[in-house]
């Protein structure tokens, strides 16, 4: 059973794990500054997280807390190039987004698309 709404609602228990991982999928991507990181990570490949703070204008506590919520819902990936932590988005989360939050979200990063930032 999940709560929903201070309502207890059954689902078959196929559905209920998948429904409980989009719901976790979606509330990630429900913050702005999460929605900007996001977009950071559509226009460059592999920044350091020290790039992407630098570049958001976040601090690294503010920073590893939405990157840690990230990748908890599955949608990006961090590996260490040396002694630099990486970042990418999964596949999973481009092909989740809908065509217009995607074209609005590599709107919203053409900014960064000109600055290389490795």
């Amino acid at each position: 059973m999940l709560k929903y709404h201070r309502a207890w609602v059954t689902l078959p228990p196929v559905a209920a794990p998948k429904i409980l991982e989009l719901a976790k999928t979606l509330e990630a991507l429900a913050c702005p500054d999460r929605l900007k990181i996001v977009a950071y990570l559509l226009a460059q490949e592999g920044p350091s997280c020290g790039d992407v703070a630098q570049a958001l204008g976040m601090s690294q506590s503010a920073l590893s807390y939405h990157l840690r919520i990230l990748e908890g819902a599955g949608l990006l990936e961090r590996w260490r190039q040396g002694r630099t932590r990486c970042l990418r988005l999964r596949r999973p989360a481009r092909d989740l987004l809908p065509p217009k939050v995607l074209k609005q979200l590599q709107k919203e990063a053409t900014p960064w698309k000109s600055k290389s930032t490795k």
